[in-house]
């Protein structure tokens, strides 16, 4: 998995794209055109869950820069997956076809080597 690859979750049908990512977080977002933005997700591959960032007000994820300054937070430890909304990592596919498990044993393993 790298920035820029398409990621699919089982649980929804249109499939964001990686924007931003580390060893431990990506954040991965997607077109909403009613509103002219992006819905983003945040993968936490230590805690093996996916959600939006832990805040009231959204500080935004419509571009690269918002995206890399997210990601940031979330590194330093300022922020973190919303405890209420987030769900399972497991469900995540690439390409609508192939399985992400193996894609994400080796992003655990390259995280807990680096810990």
């Amino acid at each position: 998995m790298k920035v820029g690859d398409k990621i699919k979750f089982k649980e929804e049908k249109t499939p964001y794209r990686i924007r931003a990512m580390s060893n431990r977080f990506a954040v991965c977002t997607r077109p909403f055109n009613p509103q002219r933005t992006v819905i983003y997700t945040v993968l936490d591959f230590k805690h093996e869950i996916r959600g939006p960032e832990n805040t009231v007000f959204g500080l935004g994820a419509e571009t690269d820069k918002e995206c890399q300054e997210m990601l940031q937070r979330f590194e330093s430890g300022e922020s973190e997956v919303s405890h209420r909304n987030n769900v399972p990592l497991n469900y995540c596919v690439i390409d609508s076809t192939k399985p992400l498990c193996e894609e994400l044993q080796r992003a655990f393993q390259l995280f807990n080597a680096s810990s």
